[in-house]
C-alpha cells in the first residue's frame, strides 16, 4: 500500500494541474512555425515579426481562448467526476482520467494550427483528466488514518506543483531541440504506464484480517470482510453505547448538502478562492504599477506557486496539534498577512507577500480537502468536493467585475480593491468562529460526549482533527484496522459494496 499512495501522488504530481503552467507553454507554441507561432494564419494584414516577442492579438486571444476553455472544464466536470468517484469507485475513476489524459496529450502533441487544429479538444481532455486524477487521490488517505492530513495536504500541493511541467518542456525543446509533437508523445506513453500501475495497484489493495493481510478479489469476499466487522462492533455491546448520531457519514447526500457545515466550508471557499484567483490575475498588474518592468519578481512569484510542497509538514502539524478548527484560523491568518503586505508599495516587500501567499492556498485546498474527508465521510466524499468546486467556481464570476473596476473606477490603481478583497476576509474569520462554537457546544447540549466517543471508536471514524482528542495506541490500532477494511472494500467498488442496513440485516 506504501507503493500505491506513492503512485498516486506520482500521478498527481505528474497529470493533474499541468495545464495551469500555461505561460511556458504558450511561449513553447509561440516559437513554432518557424518563429512566428501557432494561428500566425490569424494575423492578416501585419507584418511577419519576431511573433515569440510581438504576436498579434487575434494570436493571443485564439491561445488565451484554449486555456480559459482548458481551465473552465476542470471546474465543468468537478460534480459529474465527484459523482462518478462515488458510483464507480477509483479503478473506473482512474480508468476514466488515463483515457482523458493520453487522448488529450496526443490530440495536443499533434495539433496543428494549420493543418490539424485540435489543441481545444486536447486541453479540454487533458483538463478533465487532470481533475479525475486529483479526485481520485483523494480516498487514499483513508488507508492510512495516521497520516491522512499530510497525504490530503500532499495531493493539494502537488496539484499546484504539477504546472511545472511544460515549464521543463519549454527548457527540452530550447535546451535539446526537441519537437513538442516528441515530447507529448513520450509523456503520454509514461503516463499509459503509469495509469495501467496504479489501476493494478487498487485492484491488489488488501486488508489486515486476523494479523494476516488476504487480498480482498471479489465481491463475496468484500461482503464476508463488511459483516465480519459489524459482528466485531456489535460484539463489543451496542446496547451500552446507543447511536447518537455523531456525525454524517451515514448521513444521505441530501442531509448533508442542507448541513450547516457544508454551507460553511461552501462559504468558506468561495470566498478565499475568490481572493486567491483575483491576486493571481492581478498579480502581473500589481508588480508592474510597483516598478517591475523587467518582469523579475513576475518570475519570482511564478516559481513560488509550485513551492506549496514545503509547507506540507508544517499543515500536518498544525492539524495535529491544532486540530480542524486552529487550522482554519491559519489559512485566515495567512490570508490577511499577505492582503497586508501586498498593500504596501515596495518591491522587495512582495517577495514576503509571495511566501505568505504560497503558504495560504496551500493551507486553503489542504484544509478543504481534510474538511470534506473529515466531516462528511468517504462515501460522498467525490460529489461533495464538486459541489464545493462547481459552486466556488460560480462566485468565481466576481472576478471579473472586480478586475474591471480597476481600469473604469480606480484609474488603473488596484490598491483598493485589494483592500475590499482582504476586508472580506472577515467574513470568513467569522464564520470559523461560529463553526468552531456549534462544534464545540454540540457535545454538551445532547449530553452525550461520552457516547460519542465511544460510538466514534466503535465504527472507526474518530476524528482528532474536529474532536481534539488522541487516542491511545491500543485505540488507534483496533479503529484504524476497521477503517482499513471498510475503506479498502468500498474504495474499490462501491456499487458492489454491502451497505450498512443490509450489513445489519445479515448480522440479525
Amino acid at each position: 500500500m506504501k507503493l500505491l499512495l506513492v503512485n498516486v501522488l506520482l500521478s498527481v504530481f505528474l497529470y493533474s494541474g499541468m495545464l495551469f503552467g500555461w505561460a511556458p507553454l504558450q511561449k513553447l507554441l509561440l516559437s513554432e512555425h518557424n518563429g512566428f507561432g501557432q494561428f500566425d494564419e490569424l494575423c492578416q494584414n501585419q507584418p511577419h515579426l519576431n511573433t515569440t516577442r510581438k504576436p498579434c492579438p487575434a494570436q493571443l486571444n485564439q491561445l488565451n481562448l484554449v486555456y480559459t476553455l482548458g481551465t473552465f472544464t476542470l471546474s465543468l466536470v468537478s460534480l459529474p467526476g465527484g459523482w462518478f468517484l462515488d458510483t464507480y469507485g477509483v479503478r473506473a475513476t482512474v480508468f476514466l482520467s488515463g483515457i482523458f489524459q493520453i487522448s488529450g496529450m496526443l490530440l495536443f502533441g499533434f495539433s496543428d494550427s494549420v493543418t490539424f487544429n485540435w489543441f481545444i479538444p486536447g486541453a479540454i481532455a487533458m483538463a478533465a483528466g487532470g481533475f479525475l486524477i486529483m479526485v481520485a487521490s483523494f480516498p487514499v488517505s483513508f488507508l492510512f488514518p495516521i497520516h491522512q492530513t499530510a497525504i490530503l495536504a500532499a495531493v493539494s500541493c502537488l496539484f499546484d506543483a504539477s504546472s511545472l511541467t511544460f515549464a521543463i518542456f519549454d527548457v527540452l525543446v530550447t535546451k535539446n531541440s526537441l519537437s513538442r509533437c516528441t515530447l507529448f508523445l513520450c509523456y503520454s506513453g509514461f503516463a499509459a504506464f503509469v495509469y495501467l500501475f496504479l489501476i493494478l495497484q487498487w485492484s491488489w489493495v488488501s486488508t489486515p484480517s486476523g494479523g494476516k493481510h488476504d487480498t480482498v478479489e471479489n465481491c463475496d469476499n468484500m461482503e464476508e470482510v463488511a459483516v465480519n466487522d459489524d459482528k466485531a462492533e456489535e460484539g463489543q455491546g451496542n446496547d451500552d453505547h446507543p447511536n447518537p448520531n455523531p456525525t454524517m457519514w451515514d448521513e444521505p447526500l441530501t442531509n448533508q448538502l442542507k448541513s450547516f457545515e457544508f454551507g460553511f466550508i461552501l462559504i468558506f471557499c468561495s470566498i478565499q478562492q475568490l481572493r486567491a484567483n483575483t491576486y493571481i490575475g492581478l498579480n502581473d498588474l500589481v508588480l508592474l504599477r510597483m516598478g517591475d518592468t523587467t518582469g523579475h519578481y513576475t518570475n519570482i512569484f511564478g516559481y513560488a506557486l509550485p513551492s506549496g510542497i514545503f509547507f506540507i509538514p508544517l499543515i500536518d502539524i498544525c492539524m495535529v496539534k491544532l486540530g480542524l478548527v486552529g487550522a482554519l484560523h491559519t489559512t485566515n491568518v495567512l490570508g490577511v498577512v499577505y492582503g497586508v503586505l501586498v498593500l504596501f508599495q515596495d518591491l522587495p516587500v512582495q517577495i514576503a507577500t509571495f511566501l505568505a501567499f504560497t503558504g495560504y492556498r496551500a493551507f486553503l485546498y489542504s484544509v478543504m480537502s481534510t474538511f470534506n474527508a473529515q466531516v462528511f465521510g468517504l462515501k460522498t466524499l467525490g460529489r461533495i468536493t464538486g459541489f464545493v468546486f462547481t459552486s466556488s467556481a460560480v462566485f468565481q464570476l466576481l472576478q471579473y467585475p472586480i478586475v474591471n473596476s480597476i481600469e473604469t473606477v480606480f484609474q488603473k490603481d488596484p490598491f483598493w480593491p485589494q483592500v475590499g478583497l482582504v476586508s472580506i476576509s472577515s467574513i470568513c474569520i467569522c464564520f470559523t468562529v461560529w463553526f468552531q462554537c456549534r462544534r464545540a457546544g454540540q457535545p454538551t447540549e445532547r449530553g452525550q460526549q461520552s457516547n460519542v466517543i465511544s460510538y466514534n471508536i466503535q465504527q472507526g471514524i474518530e476524528s482528532p482533527l474536529i474532536s481534539g482528542r488522541r487516542e491511545s495506541s491500543a485505540e488507534s490500532s483496533s479503529s484504524q484496522n476497521q477503517s482499513l477494511r471498510r475503506a479498502s472494500s468500498f474504495l474499490r467498488s462501491p456499487s458492489k459494496h454491502v451497505p450498512a442496513s443490509r450489513r445489519q440485516m445479515v448480522n440479525k
